[in-house]
């Protein structure tokens, strides 16, 4: 695709809002991040050409990661686990009502059309195979994924687990309580793969 590694920088912001639900779904409402460009600007709104390695080296690995470890000194490691897990799964939960609210569309195949139909940042950054879709059940094995390489790297793949992986199930009870989300194994944790499955019930 024409341009598509002229990608703009997210701010924490945009972390918090957008690519904070991640996890195995990679995000629930990332849709539009890291878009393509179709012009060069000037001064801070400029787009910077670099690679998704690039991008995440520097946000993550460089930036996010070692503040975070540093931060779990500070207060003790398992401690800030578990906070981070609660405090990331409202995060979530704040994300996908403001997502509802733009869009109320909550059924199965909204939730998972980005995994259907792939933009450049699950291109990129994913590799996974769909096991299932239908109108109420969606299965999904991944084996490559950009953020648990770049976590578990530099040994923080709890943390990237506590931070992308634990919320989504936060996230999918706020988007549709019908929908339960179950992930038998993540790439964060150390496993081959992701593999989880959302089923609606009821």
């Amino acid at each position: 695709m024409k341009d598509e590694n002229l990608l703009l920088l997210p701010g924490r912001r945009h972390l918090l809002t957008r690519v904070l639900p991640a996890g195995a779904l990679a995000c629930l409402a990332c849709r539009g991040a890291f878009a393509a460009a179709e012009s060069v600007q000037s001064g801070s709104g400029a787009r910077v050409e670099m690679s998704y390695d690039e991008m995440f080296s520097m946000f993550y690995a460089q930036g996010l990661i070692p503040t975070m470890k540093a931060m779990a000194e500070e207060v003790g490691h398992a401690d800030f686990v578990e906070m981070l897990k609660r405090a990331a799964s409202k995060a979530a939960e704040e994300a996908t009502r403001a997502r509802l609210k733009a869009d109320p569309k909550n059924d199965l195949a909204t939730l998972t059309a980005e995994m259907r139909n792939p933009g450049p940042l699950y291109r990129h950054t994913l590799s996974y195979e769909i096991l299932e879709d239908t109108p109420t059940a969606f299965e999904a094995s991944v084996t490559e994924c950009l953020w648990a390489k770049t976590f578990r790297a530099a040994d923080a793949g709890d943390i990237g687990y506590a931070l992308l992986c634990y919320p989504d199930a936060a996230a999918t009870k706020v988007y549709n309580p019908k929908i339960r989300t179950t992930h038998s194994k993540t790439l964060m944790e150390g496993n081959d793969r992701c593999h989880f499955r959302h089923v609606m019930e009821g």
